[in-house]
C-alpha cells in the first residue's frame, strides 16, 4: 500500500541504512524488515460473514499484517482480511510476498514460528540445538522484538484500536490512518507512549518450513555463531 508516510522498502539507500540498524541489535545481516500480524477488534459486522471475522478466541478482529524496521516505522500494511485467515496465508496473497518471489527486495524479514522458514524470511528453530541455533534463536527474537513494540505503542497512541465499533471497511481506513499517523510521529522524534509488553518466547508453528529458507538459515546460523559466542561475524543471505 503506497502512502507518503509509509515508507517504500524497495528503495535501495533506504535498505542499506535499515540494514545496518538491524544488524546493530543482534548481528543477523541482510534484515530489512520484521513480520507480523496483530489483531484489531471490531464490533460484530452485519450481514452473513459475520463469522468469518471471528479469530480463536471467538473476538470479531481484523487480522492486520505489518511490517516495520528497527525504529518501529511500519514501512507495509495489509488490513483487508478477516479474523479467521491465519497470517501465512495473508503474507501468501499479499503483493509483498510476490514482489519477495520476483527478487524486487534486496534484503530478508525476519518473523516467528506463525510463518514457515522460507528463502526470504528467517524464523526460529522450534526445537533448536545447543550452540548456533539457539543463539541464532536468541538473534532472532532480539531482531524482531520491534514489531511488538510497534503493535504496543500503535495502541497506545491510539486507543480506538483497541476495539473499533464500525463495520470492517471503515475498520481498515483508521487502522492505516493509524498507522500513518504513527509513522508521522516516528519521523518527528516524538516520545513514545509508556508501556510494560515483554517480548514473548513461545512459538508456534503452524506451517512446514520450505527447505531451501532452511538451508539458507542453517548456513547463516553456522557462519555467524559456530562457537556458541555471541561475536558475529560478516555474512550475508543470498
Amino acid at each position: 500500500m503506497a502512502c507518503p508516510f509509509l515508507a517504500d522498502p524497495i528503495d535501495i539507500g533506504a535498505q542499506v541504512e535499515i540494514k545496518d540498524r538491524f544488524y546493530s541489535i543482534a548481528g543477523l545481516p541482510n534484515i530489512i524488515g520484521v513480520l507480523d500480524c496483530t489483531h484489531i477488534p471490531i464490533k460484530v459486522p452485519s450481514g452473513s460473514d459475520a463469522a468469518d471475522y471471528t479469530n480463536q478466541r471467538f473476538f470479531h478482529i481484523i487480522n492486520t499484517q505489518m511490517v516495520c524496521d528497527s525504529q518501529c516505522l511500519i514501512t507495509n500494511i495489509d488490513a483487508n482480511w478477516p479474523g479467521s485467515v491465519n497470517d501465512f496465508h495473508i503474507l501468501r496473497e499479499s503483493t509483498l510476498y510476490h514482489q519477495f518471489q520476483q527478487g524486487c527486495f534486496d534484503g530478508c524479514l525476519v518473523a516467528d514460528n506463525d510463518y514457515p522458514c522460507l528463502p526470504f524470511l528467517m524464523t526460529p528453530y522450534l526445537i533448536p540445538k545447543p550452540g548456533a541455533e539457539s543463539c541464532f534463536n536468541e538473534a532472532l527474537y532480539k531482531t524482531r522484538a520491534c514489531v511488538k513494540t510497534t503493535f504496543t505503542m500503535l495502541q497506545a497512541r491510539f486507543g480506538c484500536l483497541k476495539g473499533l465499533r464500525v463495520s470492517p471497511r471503515r475498520a481498515r481506513d483508521i487502522i492505516v490512518a493509524c498507522a500513518i499517523l504513527h509513522n508521522i510521529t516516528i519521523i518527528r522524534k516524538e516520545a513514545p507512549p509508556c508501556n510494560d509488553w515483554i517480548p514473548g518466547q513461545n512459538p508456534k508453528p503452524l506451517h512446514c518450513d520450505n527447505q531451501e529458507g532452511t538451508t539458507i538459515r542453517d548456513v547463516v546460523a553456522a557462519q555467524l555463531f559456530a562457537s556458541s559466542a555471541m561475536q558475529p561475524t560478516a555474512v550475508s543471505f543470498t
